[in-house]
């Protein structure tokens, strides 16, 4: 009697046991029946989960990538920001259809450019360093050309170098207040720092003087005035107080 009451309950504990298992979510007995393209082991009838991939999600190595940086490139794409590597090793930023990019540059640089022409040429290495496509210049003004007659006036879309819009157009760039800051390097690695500019928000020059004696000199009695990375109001471009030229900051580039 005991060994059948014994028998009955072993029974049903294996019964009870399998309902459990067949219960389990990643119980398979085919590759179709597993969730999110995992495969079946079939000898364990478990779901393996599908393999990552190797790619670095579009963060370059080379400048570091953490936790928050290490995004699949999917995870990029719906955000608008979908990265494709280059054959210099750093990874480039696709923008939305007819985007402008605009980027602070990764270093400061003395300000004895070479006048605005040498700006953008610093401006236009920082992009290729970064495999940037396009032509680029420098967000700054002389004693005799603003930023506004050097620039193309783009009616469509401004956007860091990951993909956050700045500005719907040009004249939502100069309208005085963005939507966002130009917080992002060549590199799409984010920057809090000064950017020389002598500019106003409106895209004219704000000192015919005080330009660091045509972004030609440094050191001196010389001033200019910046822009923050941080701001979204006119402090982009245009802080109150002007700034000697003995000081290296970044440079504002924007394609064109």
């Amino acid at each position: 009697m005991f060994r059948v009451l014994r028998l009955h309950m072993l029974t049903a504990a294996v019964v009870t046991l399998a309902a459990c298992t067949l219960l389990r979510v990643d119980e398979c007995q085919a590759d179709g029946d597993c969730a999110g393209g995992g495969t079946c082991d079939t000898d364990r009838g478990h779901c393996d989960p599908a393999s990552s991939s190797s790619s670095s999600g579009g963060w370059s190595s080379s400048r570091g990538s953490s936790s928050a940086e290490s995004r699949s490139s999917s995870d990029l794409c719906a955000a608008g920001q979908c990265a494709s590597s280059s054959t210099s090793g750093v990874s480039s930023y696709n923008t939305h259809d007819g985007a402008k990019r605009v980027f602070i540059t990764s270093l400061d640089h003395a300000t004895s450019y070479g006048g605005l022409e040498g700006a953008d040429r610093i401006c236009q290495a920082a992009a290729d360093a970064a495999a940037l496509p396009g032509t680029w210049k420098a967000w700054l003004s002389s004693s005799t050309q603003s930023a506004a007659d050097r620039l193309a006036h783009h009616r469509g879309r401004y956007e860091t170098t990951t993909g956050v819009a700045i500005a719907g157009s040009w004249r939502s760039l100069t309208g005085g207040m963005l939507l966002a800051p130009i917080d992002r390097d060549e590199f799409g690695s984010q920057r809090n720092r000064a950017a020389f500019t002598n500019t106003n928000p409106d895209g004219t020059t704000r000192s015919t003087t005080q330009n660091c004696a045509d972004w030609s000199m440094g050191g001196g009695g010389e001033v200019s005035f910046v822009g923050s990375s941080t701001a979204v109001d006119g402090e982009w471009t245009l802080q109150a107080r002007s700034y000697s030229c003995a000081y290296a900051y970044a440079l504002y580039c924007v394609e064109q």
